[in-house]
C-alpha cells in the first residue's frame, strides 16, 4: 500500500554538460511513510547502479552524458518499490503550421515551464484565444493573459485561434520540450473529450483505437474532418481516416472508459 502510487512523467534532459532528471509524484513525501527516492543509472534497464537518493522531485548530475535513469521509492526499513525508468534525451522541437482561424492541436513536447504565458509568448499578438475543454485564455495588450487556462498539458487538445490578416506564417510557432513518459492513459468521460494524439503519424483509425473499445468510442472529430463508427458494418465512416501526430481530437465516448492510443 505504501508503494501504491509511483513516480510518473520522468524526464532525463541532456543540457550541455549535465543531465537534469525530474519526475512527478502525487504524494507529499513529508506527509507519508516514505523517506525519499533512490536514483539509478546504467547503459540499459538491466545494468543499473544506485547513484543517489533524494527527497526532492529532481536530480542534477554532470557525471554522465547519456544512458538510462531509473527511480524507486523507499521507506525507513529500506523497502523499495519497483523501478520507473526513462532514457536521457535532449530537447525535441515540434514545428506547427498554424493558419488564420481555428487550429486544433496538441503538444507532444512541452518545456518545463508549461504556462500559457511562456508557450505562446512569441505569437500572443497574433492570437484571438486558446480554447481547451472547459477552459480558455486570451491575451490583452493592457491586462495581459486572461482566463482560466493557465498551463498546457500532454493529455489535452486545444483550439488555437489566429487573428485574420495575421503574420503567423512569417512568425512561426515552434515548441522545444521533451516528450511524456510513459504511455498516456486518457480517462474519458461520457460524451465529448478534447484530447491529444500521441500515436504514430498518419495512423488509420482502425489501427489507432484498440478493437475492444470501438463499441465505446463512437465518433472522432478533428479540424474540418470527422468519422463515426458503424457497429453494423464494423468500420469507420466519414472523411477522417488518419490521425496526425501533434493534432487534437474530440473523442465521443458512450460511457467512462480508460483509453490509450496504439503505438504511442
Amino acid at each position: 500500500q505504501i508503494f501504491a502510487v509511483l513516480p510518473h512523467n520522468l524526464h532525463a534532459l541532456i543540457d550541455e554538460n549535465q543531465i537534469f532528471f525530474s519526475w512527478d509524484f502525487d504524494i507529499n513525501i513529508q506527509q507519508s511513510f516514505l523517506l525519499g527516492f533512490n536514483i539509478y543509472h546504467g547503459i540499459d534497464e538491466l545494468n543499473l547502479n544506485l547513484i543517489s537518493s533524494t527527497e526532492t522531485n529532481y536530480y542534477v548530475t554532470n557525471a554522465f552524458d547519456s544512458g538510462v535513469f531509473c527511480i524507486s521509492l523507499y521507506d525507513r526499513f529500506n523497502n523499495e518499490s519497483e523501478l520507473v525508468c526513462t532514457t536521457a534525451t535532449e530537447y525535441i522541437q515540434y514545428n506547427y503550421a498554424l493558419h488564420e482561424g481555428a487550429n486544433l492541436i496538441s503538444f507532444p513536447y512541452i518545456p518545463e515551464n508549461n504556462s500559457v504565458e511562456n508557450i505562446f509568448d512569441l505569437i500572443k499578438d497574433e492570437l484571438e484565444g486558446i480554447i481547451g475543454e472547459g477552459n480558455a485564455a486570451y491575451y490583452d495588450t493592457n491586462l495581459g493573459w486572461i482566463g482560466n487556462l493557465d498551463n498546457i498539458d500532454y493529455h489535452s487538445g486545444y483550439w488555437v485561434k489566429i487573428k485574420p490578416n495575421s503574420n503567423i506564417e512569417d512568425t512561426g510557432f515552434n515548441i522545444l520540450g521533451y516528450p511524456y513518459n510513459p504511455v498516456i492513459i486518457y480517462n474519458l468521460h461520457e460524451g465529448y473529450n478534447l484530447i491529444s494524439y500521441k500515436g504514430e503519424d498518419n495512423m488509420s483509425l482502425e489501427d489507432a483505437i484498440p478493437e475492444e473499445l470501438q463499441n465505446h468510442i463512437i465518433s472522432i472529430i478533428g479540424e474540418g474532418r470527422a468519422s463515426i463508427y458503424n457497429q453494423e458494418l464494423e468500420q469507420w465512416l466519414g472523411n477522417l481516416n488518419e490521425l496526425k501526430f501533434g493534432s487534437g481530437y474530440w473523442i465521443e465516448a458512450t460511457e467512462p472508459v480508460s483509453f490509450y492510443w496504439y503505438n504511442q
